[in-house]
């Protein structure tokens, strides 16, 4: 596993938690919305159908639950990483780009520069090798 590979566990963790989050919403909104054409006479969905959209909802709560614990642990994991950086510059870069997800630009700001391009390839390239001297992925 690569540094980056690393570094990025935390996001993709929490994409998959997010991902979870918006089936949970989907299927709420089924089960709790008033079907369109109530009285047309046309058959509508049966108290089997809502039972198994519940059971579907309860194990997607559940797995949800799963994964943000599993994301908590990774995060944590990545921030003793990032915390051993010594440079407090790389540290705030590695910290806002792979704990808070912020775009290059606004980190580019947050840390004074005004080169997005030098942030986001040499100041990173830099505080990645400082992760390298205490973080051996190939070990």
């Amino acid at each position: 596993m690569t540094i980056k590979t690393f570094l990025k566990q935390y996001l993709k963790a929490m994409r998959e938690v997010t991902c979870l989050e918006m089936e949970i919403c989907e299927l709420r909104d089924r089960l709790t919305s008033v079907p369109s054409g109530i009285g047309d006479g046309m058959p509508k969905g049966s108290r089997e159908d809502k039972t198994k959209l519940y059971a579907i909802m309860a194990d997607k709560v559940k797995e949800k639950q799963q994964k943000k614990e599993r994301a908590e642990e990774i995060m944590l994991s990545v921030l003793m990483v990032i915390d051993n950086v010594q440079d407090p510059v790389f540290r705030q870069l590695l910290f806002e780009r792979y704990i808070q997800n912020k775009n290059w630009d606004v980190i580019t700001a947050d840390l004074r520069y005004t080169s997005e391009e030098y942030v986001r390839g040499e100041l990173h390239g830099k505080a990645l090798n400082e992760v390298r001297r205490f973080y051996c992925p190939d070990s």
